[in-house]
């Protein structure tokens, strides 16, 4: 007697069960489906028209693409695969499988609406009391572009190619044009060569043609035309492509890498190597992003301001008080906007930003200021008199420096001249612009404990949101390639973060869920 289990796969199933009679009852898709349903999508609606053939709905879409983020599948071919083989896809595409190119098509033109979505979601998590909307942190990760490192050329090489590409062309079509001519002269401008003329000498040559007398030297140089028109067509259409990548760059500067496949891209280093990558940065409060964004620039001070009012404006009912970033936000520009926008900076000048003055902290911003004497005390207390005014890229410096043999005879003279000119003078220097107030009170902000401590929080905000899209969800390389399609992808990862975090709270707070209706 057989004792093991055995299906029959052809059988053929009178009563055909529910979708969902096939998925355990606790299965999470269940929690996706209905949070979804229950999010703002008229942005993507709107977009498509009342006329034409059906189409999916964009909420399945949705749905599918977002659940597939969330278990690690970006390719469109596998989610579209997915469709047709595993039983929650099929749930909850309602068993209509879709077309990798669709699936593609979709996660490409919504970048703006994508943002939107993001942002309901965001506002999802304020209404059940995850977030606050007074506090952020605020951090960058480099993720992988969807193009080839080999294809980075600098701005200046690309040209030099495209030149030399352009030459080649026109060469080719130079020669053309001359042929054209010696065959107007052999068969007259209205005969196309192929018609036997009326002229004897013309008519000989055309016989001695189609007896091709001179059959392997015709075939060989016809060979040779074929070959050249197809590297010219390959020229030409490398050309065309160089010249986007130029005319989208134009405002770049020559030693600037530029990526033939995705012009938007940028060398970032990242993870120990330096590679073609865009930059994510996110703001997060309680490991819930709450403001995102994607950037060619490999530097981060220049995103705090955008982030911050994207947060303000998606929780337009609470302001941003307190914010706190490592110190690649650190520049008089953002602090002085922070400041005007009443948001307390918790920034610090450099890595040394907890260092006790004794044990060598003398950043710029720990030199105290006086009014009266228009000088500045260090940290040790020595003084640090007016020097100078420089203009440098049109901007208005004051310099300010120490006497020699003050430096000389000070303890923490090896802690104190860092830069190189103060070693080879001897003395320290301190160069001061109208952001140095700013500088000054960040500084003392952070060092107070309350500052201290709120800092000390950064660690585990964007850090682990990033562990956790990179590591967990496996995000390590964009799908998408162009600026605008990559924030997009942003705002659907970022997306499926806050909605995890949304499902396990109402797993533990069922309550809340009422909050959804």
């Amino acid at each position: 007697m057989n004792r093991f289990k055995t299906g029959n796969k052809d059988q053929i199933l009178l009563y055909s069960s529910a979708l969902d009679d096939r998925l355990p009852k606790d299965d999470d898709v269940y929690g996706f489906d209905a949070l979804i349903d229950n999010i703002d999508i008229s942005a993507i609606e709107k977009k498509y028209s009342k006329e034409g053939g059906l189409c999916f709905s964009p909420r399945t879409m949705v749905k599918v693409i977002y659940y597939a983020y969330k278990k690690g599948i970006f390719s469109s071919r596998k989610i579209a695969w997915a469709t047709r083989s595993i039983i929650q896809f099929i749930y909850l595409c309602g068993d209509l499988p879709i077309a990798h190119r669709t699936i593609s098509d979709f996660r490409a033109n919504h970048g703006p609406a994508l943002k939107q979505i993001f942002q309901e979601i965001v506002r999802l998590g304020y209404r059940l009391g995850l977030i606050s909307g007074k506090f952020g942190y605020q951090d960058g990760v480099k993720i992988k572009a969807n193009a080839s490192d080999s294809a980075f050329k600098s701005k200046a090489e690309w040209e030099k190619e495209s030149a030399e590409l352009k030459e080649d062309i026109e060469q080719y079509f130079a020669k053309c044009i001359t042929k054209d001519k010696e065959e107007d002269n052999l068969y007259g401008k209205n005969n196309d060569g192929y018609r036997i003329s009326d002229e004897r000498s013309i008519f000989k040559q055309r016989v001695l043609d189609l007896l091709n007398l001179e059959k392997e030297e015709s075939k060989s140089e016809s060979n040779e035309n074929e070959n050249e028109k197809e590297e010219i067509i390959k020229k030409a259409i490398r050309y065309e492509k160089i010249e986007k990548v130029l005319e989208s760059n134009k405002n770049t500067e020559a030693e600037t890498k530029l990526n033939l496949t995705d012009p938007d891209t940028r060398f970032m280093k990242s993870h120990g190597k330096i590679e073609g990558s865009y930059n994510g940065q996110v703001v997060t409060e309680n490991q819930f992003i709450t403001a995102a964004d994607v950037t060619s620039d490999a530097v981060d001070f220049a995103q705090a301001a955008p982030l911050t009012k994207q947060q303000n404006e998606t929780l337009k009912e609470v302001n941003l008080e307190k914010y706190g970033a490592d110190a690649g936000y650190f520049s008089g520009e953002n602090l002085k906007y922070l400041e005007e926008s009443k948001i307390e900076a918790f920034i610090p000048e450099s890595k040394e930003h907890l260092i006790d003055s004794s044990t060598g902290s003398f950043v710029p911003s720990s030199f105290e200021y006086n009014e009266d004497n228009d000088e500045y005390l260090c940290p040790n207390n020595k003084i640090l008199d007016f020097m100078r005014t420089d203009i440098l890229q049109g901007k208005e410096y004051h310099i300010y420096g120490a006497k020699v043999e003050v430096c000389m005879s000070c303890s923490q003279r090896e802690s104190c001249l860092k830069s190189k000119h103060d070693k080879k003078v001897g003395y320290r220097t301190l160069r001061t612009d109208e952001f140095t107030p700013y500088r000054q009170e960040a500084y003392r902000r952070i060092r107070k404990e309350s500052g201290t401590e709120f800092y000390r929080k950064r660690k585990i905000e964007p850090e682990s949101v990033f562990g956790n899209i990179r590591n967990n969800m496996g995000f390590k390389k964009f799908m998408t390639r162009g600026l605008e399609r990559v924030k997009g992808e942003f705002m659907i990862m970022c997306s499926v973060h806050n909605i995890s975090k949304i499902l396990k709270y109402l797993a533990v707070n069922p309550q809340k869920a009422n909050t959804l209706l």
